[in-house]
């Protein structure tokens, strides 16, 4: 059991965060004291009327105020705080009797907390750690763990090395004596972002931003690590050595991994969002651009397609849009789940994701997502999947060392692979065109991939279908929040669950299709939310939502079951 307190008191309670998160527990339903500068309740009473004590002042004051309240503290009581440094603040909350947790919000006040994250640094948290984690749950946030040490470390590189990074970028320029409206005036809108992201911390309070660096006894080592860094690179543009330049380049983009293409499509996203907004400023709003820009915003302009460019994903939207033209163009998100919520918060109208390969079984991560979030199938897309082994035109195919793939697609090419490269290494990928675009700055290296990715990034094929099964192929889906069936669909999906799991229950709705013939083509289970019982059940099966027997049947498994829902319905592939 996890200990629950009655009263919260926040000291600092009457700053803009104290006060977002003295808004946030009272809505939780806690009783919240408050002290600060302003108010008749001091910090010594307010640790004697609560259960929780939590320090949310400035970095500067942090140390003071728990030195004060420490030596007040019962060991039945529980000691956070809101700083965002975290050894020296839990180094002197542990001089108290208290249970104490170091928490840090990497948020402001002005933002909800949904989706935000918060990390805990429990160094005597007792029974309190489970509360604690399960009240910022509540609220939607993200909960992260770390050790005080872990933590600094973190935050020197994460807030201190960006936060310098953004003055030093404006001072520079600012000392370059380019005038500012020139700059904002002949910039593009990728840089315009950049600008922007860095004109953000200035807009903040300094007493804020500095003591986060000033105090992390980690900032004067990275911070000279940065100093080298520039220096090298200034060195090389010095001496005009290409070469070397691109070596760097190569390392760092290496260093990024698969988090290029993340950040492709989300800056891409930005981008033309600057651009529109920009362009409704200055009143020259092109109509050809206001459809792309506005994407994420009027739905229906772009199918949203599991990323990046040329994955097979992209393959099978270019087919289902040669059957079906409804859209425009493609938005690439960058995961399954990325595409499910767009369709759920009306983002966009359509996506297409992968929803079961015929080697590897069911995407569980679109069956869940088109579950949870109450989508419908309104069509399949089966494609064929074949593997190319690429390299870049100047490696020599015999001293290959590493090999890069999608994990699946690793698996699916298990043969080739033992055969012609067994003492290669097997590194895995986001998607195969991440493999791909990692093999241009790499020796040695080869991807596998697609025909189609491997054309675009003129690369060179060594071998052709390389996978072992020449018969594997993929169904993807094309979802939507729209549960209108295609006049012509011939195969249904249903999900449904229990309240209770009892024996006989699952034969029950197995009797519904075999006392009426209709052919099952697919069941699944899947372990569920608790709201959901213990499983959901996935199945699939041929025929049409108008015929007799198959209302009759899904009526009477709407009684037998906790819930029922037709997840899809769609010509077979």
């Amino acid at each position: 059991m996890s200990q629950t307190p009655h009263i919260i008191g926040i000291i600092g309670g009457t700053g803009k965060m104290g006060r977002f998160f003295a808004k946030f527990f009272q809505e939780q339903g806690y009783r919240v004291l408050i002290s600060g500068r302003s108010t008749s309740l001091t910090n010594q009473e307010l640790v004697k009327k609560v259960d929780v004590v939590i320090v949310s002042v400035l970095i500067e004051n942090t140390i003071k105020v728990i030195r004060e309240i420490a030596p007040l503290l019962k060991s039945n009581q529980l000691l956070m705080d809101f700083t965002s440094l975290k050894v020296e603040p839990v180094k002197e909350m542990l001089k108290s009797s208290a249970s104490v947790i170091g928490v840090h919000p990497l948020f402001g006040p002005t933002n909800s907390l949904a989706n935000q994250i918060i990390i805990l640094c429990p160094a005597r948290a007792g029974k309190w750690l489970a509360w604690v984690n399960s009240i910022f749950e509540k609220g939607e946030a993200i909960v992260k763990i770390l050790e005080p040490k872990e933590h600094d470390l973190l935050m020197s590189v994460i807030q201190g090395l960006t936060h310098f990074s953004n003055l030093a970028l404006i001072e520079t320029i600012a000392q370059s004596k380019v005038p500012l409206e020139k700059f904002l005036e002949y910039q593009s809108p990728v840089y315009r972002l950049k600008m922007i992201l860095a004109a953000r911390t200035l807009a903040q309070d300094s007493n804020l931003y500095g003591p986060l660096t000033i105090e992390n006894p980690y900032s004067e080592k990275i911070l000279k690590k940065y100093l080298e860094v520039v220096q090298n690179l200034v060195q090389i543009i010095q001496c005009k050595d290409l070469k070397k330049y691109e070596k760097n380049f190569c390392q760092a983009s290496t260093y990024l991994k698969n988090f290029k293409e993340t950040a492709q499509h989300e800056s891409d996203y930005l981008i033309e969002n600057v651009v529109a907004l920009t362009s409704r400023k200055s009143g020259k709003v092109k109509k050809n651009m206001v459809k792309t820009s506005e994407v994420m915003k009027k739905n229906f302009s772009a199918l949203g397609v599991l990323g990046p460019k040329n994955t097979h994903s992209d393959a099978a939207a270019d087919a289902y849009l040669k059957i079906i033209p409804t859209f425009s163009s493609k938005y690439f998100f960058s995961s399954i789940s990325g595409v499910i919520e767009a369709i759920e918060k009306g983002l966009i109208k359509e996506g297409i994701v992968p929803i079961e390969n015929k080697l590897e079984g069911s995407i569980h991560e679109t069956i869940d997502g088109i579950f949870r979030y109450n989508l419908f199938i309104q069509h399949i897309i089966r494609l064929p999947i074949h593997h190319m082994f690429v390299i870049m035109p100047d490696v020599n195919p015999k001293k290959i060392e590493t090999i890069y793939s999608h994990p699946q697609v690793l698996a699916q090419c298990r043969k080739f692979l033992r055969k012609n490269y067994p003492k290669a290494d097997l590194v895995e990928t986001l998607s195969t065109v991440a493999a791909m675009q990692k093999i241009v700055c790499l020796k040695n290296s080869a991807a596998i991939g697609s025909m189609r990715a491997a054309t675009d990034l003129h690369l060179k094929i060594l071998a052709k279908n390389i996978e072992d099964n020449p018969y594997n192929v993929t169904d993807f889906a094309i979802v939507s929040k729209d549960k209108t069936p295609t006049k012509d669909h011939d195969r249904i999906g249903i999900a449904f669950y229990f309240t209770k799991n009892e024996p006989g229950a699952l034969d029950s709705i197995f009797s519904e299709f075999a006392t009426k013939k209709i052919d099952l083509t697919h069941i699944e289970s899947r372990p569920a939310e608790k709201k959901f019982g213990e499983y959901v059940f996935f199945l699939d099966f041929k025929g049409n939502l108008n015929d007799e027997l198959i209302k009759q049947a899904l009526a009477n498994i709407a009684k037998k079951t906790a819930e029922v829902k037709i997840i899809g319905a769609w010509k077979g592939a």
